[in-house]
């Protein structure tokens, strides 16, 4: 079900956890539970966000791997609101079990959720202008 084994130089860039050393955050949910882990604290107690990986993602990973190194080299301002590769969870064999990326509490919420009929024009075109200066800096630094 998950688990994708690719070659070691792929995954060399990244700090790999075990399993055993990540352990997950409990979290309040509004609705119905959901039993997948999303926000987890590996053994450096930095927190991240589990986005997990399955068998049939292979192609996605790689690209996804190839994209976090990017913005790696591109060494972005820190100020900069883009989710960043912190390491990769993997078993005993090396397959990679899910990625650990930087944890944004969106209080479970996507951007189109978040924007309503009574949204003020001010705080949309804050949000715009937010998008478009990430956007000109992941294209300045080559990484989209």
């Amino acid at each position: 079900m998950f688990g994708i084994l690719l070659p070691d130089e792929l995954c060399t860039p990244w700090t790999s956890f075990k399993p055993s050393e990540i352990r997950v955050c409990e979290e309040k949910v509004i609705g119905p539970p959901n039993h997948t882990p999303r926000k987890v604290l590996p053994k450096d107690d930095t927190i991240a966000f589990l986005k997990l990986m399955h068998h049939g993602d292979k192609q996605c990973l790689k690209t996804e791997l190839d994209t976090y190194n990017k913005i790696d080299k591109a060494r972005l301002d820190s100020t900069t609101r883009v989710s960043r590769l912190h390491g990769l969870v993997r078993d005993d064999s090396g397959a990679i079990l899910g990625l650990l990326l930087t944890y944004i509490d969106c209080k479970n919420l996507t951007l189109s959720c978040a924007v309503k009929p009574e949204m003020s024009t001010a705080l949309c075109q804050k949000w715009a202008a937010q998008l478009r200066d990430i956007i000109t800096q992941l294209h300045n630094a080559g990484v989209v």
